[in-house]
């Protein structure tokens, strides 16, 4: 199924509960927080509208193998995987996270020991700088090299010598946002 969709479309946010587009003036351009400013798509929409309309809202099984059950979403997920990068992975691997920042805590809860440490480059996802804190690790942090063209690369020499026995894990993330590299600026300058 094909469908037209226009990206053209402006709406005005302000008045539409977007924490993102709520929390500063008029004059700043929001762009710090994954929050669509379009329409959903009308597949999406009328998906929820047929389940809204089906009255029932319990729990669903999503731990299901059962292709004739409705919900097929590990199925779907293990064939993908297969299908675009060749990766076999079996359904049972598969574990559903409410939130990405719910799932790289919960594996430094499960990698990672007190002693321990997690390495991450900055700039970075702001809630990234807090997950060694927040669960408990000691924290490595080593600075991306910033080029010329306002990209950024890993400055191999300083990843490494940033590793040290205790460096159990590294949160990976990809640093191109400028929002970031101003937040974790300011958080440099605070803290140093």
């Amino acid at each position: 199924m094909t469908f037209q969709y226009d990206f053209d479309e402006l709406r005005d946010r302000r008045c539409s509960e977007s924490v993102k587009w709520r929390k500063y003036d008029e004059n700043v351009l929001p762009m710090w927080v994954a929050d669509m400013d379009f329409l959903s798509p009308e597949p999406v929409i009328r998906a929820l509208r047929e389940r809204v309309e089906h009255g029932f809202f319990g729990y669903p099984d999503c731990e299901s193998d059962d292709p004739d059950q409705p919900f097929k979403l590990k199925q779907i997920i293990t064939e993908r995987m297969a299908r675009l990068y060749g990766w076999q992975i079996q359904s049972e691997e598969i574990v559903f996270i409410p939130g990405v920042v719910t799932a790289f805590n919960l594996a430094c809860h499960a990698l990672v020991k007190p002693a321990e440490a997690v390495v991450i480059q900055t700039p970075v996802y702001p809630p990234i700088l807090g997950a060694a804190e927040e669960t408990g690790v000691q924290g490595q942090e080593m600075e991306l090299a910033l080029n010329p063209d306002g990209s950024y690369e890993i400055d191999w020499d300083a990843f490494e010598g940033c590793l040290t026995d205790r460096s159990k894990m590294f949160l990976l993330c990809n640093p191109h946002n400028p929002v970031w590299e101003g937040f974790s600026q300011r958080r440099a300058v605070a803290h140093g």
